[in-house]
Order: C-alpha cells, then sequence, then structure tokens
C-alpha cells in the first residue's frame, strides 16, 4: 500500500510577504530571462526566506548570475502563489 503524504505549506509572515512586494519588478524580470542587480544583503535575505519556504537548504552561489536568476524565478513562484490565495 502507498501513502502520499501532503506537504506542510509553510506560512509565509506578513513581514516577509511585505518584505518580497518590493522585489515584484524583479519577478516580472525572471520571467523575461533576466535581473537587474541586487545588493548582497538582499540576496542573502532571499536565500534565506527560499531555504524556509522549500525547507531545506540550497547551495546556490550568489555571485553566479544565473544561478540568482534561478533562485528569483521560485521566489517568484512561491510570491505569486501566495499572492493568489489572497484575493
Amino acid at each position: 500500500m502507498i501513502y502520499l503524504l501532503k506537504k506542510k505549506e509553510t506560512i509565509m509572515t506578513k513581514e516577509e510577504f511585505e518584505y518580497l512586494k518590493d522585489f515584484e519588478v524583479y519577478f516580472e524580470q525572471a520571467k523575461k530571462g533576466y535581473v537587474q542587480p541586487i545588493s548582497s544583503i538582499h540576496k542573502e535575505k532571499l536565500k534565506k526566506l527560499y531555504e524556509k519556504e522549500i525547507k531545506h537548504t540550497v547551495a546556490i552561489n550568489l555571485n553566479c548570475p544565473s544561478c540568482v536568476l534561478d533562485m528569483i524565478r521560485k521566489i517568484g513562484a512561491l510570491y505569486e502563489k501566495k499572492k493568489n490565495k489572497m484575493k
């Protein structure tokens, strides 16, 4: 017998959601395949939020533009999902 366990969703705090609102432009850019430069402080914070949401640590080279682009795409998808649930 196979049991499928539903993955528990993490709860993005209101503060985290509000923080991500400032990056909507970046999320839209990432869909088109580019992002403007992001400060190291923001990249670190975005990485921590992403790791919290997917529930494990990830090895992302924050000095690698394509790695950052991929992370921004994924965070953007999580943000959009949360935003749509709030409607």
